[in-house]
């Protein structure tokens, strides 16, 4: 097997970028929620969430009508401290009550 590579269009490839990860730890919230609606309606709602520091959410579990959604917090800056990610937590709990997204 050999591969020609004088054949390939080097110029014309898409480049492929790998994301930048942060070189401090991470923190990962578990949150389960009740929710007698569609996932969709859910993922809605927490697509509209915005906080710098939270990088990511997935739905991790589903047991009957309580959906659990895992959100990771991280700085590219620093460490985040106890406090910081208190308040984050609470930020989050606070936006889904607001919601009316229920924690289970």
């Amino acid at each position: 097997f050999e591969i020609d590579l004088s054949l390939v269009d080097f110029a014309n490839i898409e480049q492929v970028k790998a994301p930048v990860l942060s070189k401090f730890p991470k923190t990962e919230f578990d949150f389960t929620f009740v929710w007698d609606k569609p996932y969709a309606e859910l993922e809605a709602i927490w697509n509209r969430f915005s906080h710098p520091l939270v990088t990511n959410y997935r739905l991790s579990g589903i047991y009957e009508n309580k959906f659990t959604l895992t959100f990771t917090v991280s700085s590219m800056e620093k460490t985040l401290d106890k406090a910081e990610i208190n308040k984050i937590h609470q930020e989050i709990v606070d936006f889904a009550a607001k919601n009316s997204v229920h924690l289970g």
